[in-house]
């Protein structure tokens, strides 16, 4: 979500390690990445693969994603950005 790829991603975005396992219950989501890397129109096609909503895409920033929040983060002082804008 908001990241930009450069182009070492290939246009699949995603090789399997192991034959089909795990190909079917994978959640993988992209959000308005940027960059070479970003298109998303050469990507496998596998059911778990999402391109989500504005909506879909805030329930995974730390607020909402993580049951303590965003506190360990601040407490971190790690510079982020805590919603989606």
């Amino acid at each position: 979500m908001h990241t930009v790829i450069d182009d070492i991603i290939t246009p699949a975005g995603w090789v399997p390690w192991d034959a089909r396992w795990g190909l079917d219950t994978l959640y993988y989501a992209e959000f308005e990445n940027t960059g070479p890397g970003s298109n998303t129109q050469g990507r496998v096609t596998w059911p778990g693969i999402k391109h989500i909503t504005p909506q879909e895409a805030e329930q995974f920033t730390p607020v909402k994603f993580y049951a303590e929040g965003d506190s360990w983060i601040k407490d971190a002082n790690v510079p982020y950005t805590a919603g989606m804008s």
